[in-house]
């Protein structure tokens, strides 16, 4: 089922880059979910391109769309951190930091993104920062990190961690990227 759902979904996104269509496409919460819980990293990011690139071709059956790709970028664009390797459909890991970064200061500054999605996010960040090894730290640091504290509201969002041993070090260095970074980070 995942195969024929993935094989339909690049040969809409394929059929529409090459040949724009006026007549939408529509894409059932159920094939969404079937997607977002899939393993499968490229079929996420297939679904990404679609949302992200090509959405007027396209009709997503959910509740809320600006939620939807809040919570679907997010996850999908957190997953690309660690994946090493080359695919037209999921971005390179500091592609997916600068966009991911790029998302959130979009939609802060559109008044999207409140601040418990603003505490769930620090929270996986925290998370991801922890249990990674000093590359994926330095990638969240140089990627991620210097882009969204570029923005001094959403950096002062962030100073809590000051208070905290681990993120302190990766704040600081967020937000003066001419420091240099410690060996033993």
């Amino acid at each position: 089922m995942n195969n024929k759902l993935k094989q339909f979904c690049l040969s809409s996104l394929e059929k529409n880059y090459n040949e724009p269509n006026e007549k939408k496409i529509n894409i059932k919460k159920d094939v969404l979910d079937i997607i977002i819980k899939s393993d499968d990293l490229e079929f996420k990011g297939i679904l990404y391109c679609m949302l992200s690139e090509n959405q007027r071709y396209y009709i997503f059956e959910v509740d809320d769309v600006v939620s939807f790709k809040k919570e679907f970028y997010t996850a999908f664009l957190l997953e690309c951190f660690t994946f090493k390797g080359e695919n037209d459909f999921i971005p390179s890991q500091y592609f997916a930091t600068y966009e991911l970064a790029g998302w959130i200061i979009g939609w802060y500054k559109k008044r999207l993104f409140n601040a418990d999605e603003f505490l769930k996010f620090q929270n996986t960040i925290k998370k991801i920062y922890q249990n990674s090894d000093r590359d994926i730290k330095i990638l969240i640091i140089n990627g991620l990190f210097e882009s969204l504290f570029i923005n001094k509201k959403i950096s002062k969002i962030f100073s809590n961690w000051k208070r905290d041993n681990v993120m302190n070090i990766a704040y600081q260095l967020g937000l003066n990227p001419r420091l240099s970074i410690p060996k033993e980070l």
